[in-house]
């Protein structure tokens, strides 16, 4: 929810999973680390980089928490981790948002030559079930989706019997679907 909206929100615990996704790279020994966003600026998406960065700085001297941002478009997922791939340090360790940026992106590193888990690691922040046949397959955060319909529609039935509806978060924890692209 974006600050000026006076309207409850129902989402997933973005900055969590982005922060638990740190902590599972820096456990594998990875220690340059991407988040891969759009530039959407989707409140989910901000609050994504803010858990990212945090966990980051969070974790002392020798981590390198790098957000970088993309337009979304293939070509532009692709220039991005080519970017990203020409660093001096070179990121082992991606965090990728939206299921099909995270299937593109895992495409092309892929294609560029990035073993996983050998390499390096890689986990979509969001799940979908195609994701479930990619091969190798992936490492993925998912919230339960009957728990979100139900805080959902216990909004909207209260907004909707004329209840006061006040600006308030609820936030659904992910939980992380092990893959072979985290090891």
């Amino acid at each position: 929810r974006y600050p000026d909206v006076r309207l409850p929100s129902v989402d997933v615990d973005y900055p969590a999973a982005c922060r638990h996704a740190v902590g599972q790279f820096l456990a594998k020994g990875h220690r340059c680390l991407v988040l891969l966003n759009p530039s959407s600026m989707a409140g989910g998406d901000l609050e994504s980089d803010l858990g990212f960065r945090e966990a980051g700085e969070a974790s002392g001297a020798g981590v390198d928490a790098i957000v970088a941002q993309h337009d979304g478009t293939v070509a532009g997922i692709c220039t991005c981790l080519d970017r990203l791939l020409g660093l001096k340090q070179r990121p082992t360790a991606f965090l990728v948002s939206r299921p099909t940026h995270a299937l593109t992106a895992l495409g092309h590193l892929l294609r560029r030559g990035i073993r996983f888990p050998k390499e390096a690691a890689f986990i979509a922040r969001d799940h979908d079930s195609f994701l479930e046949h990619v091969v190798p397959t992936v490492a993925r955060y998912q919230a339960d989706p009957v728990l979100i319909s139900h805080k959902i529609s216990r909004v909207v039935l209260e907004m909707a019997s004329g209840g006061n509806a006040q600006p308030r978060d609820c936030r659904i924890i992910p939980h992380l679907i092990p893959g072979q692209t985290l090891g």
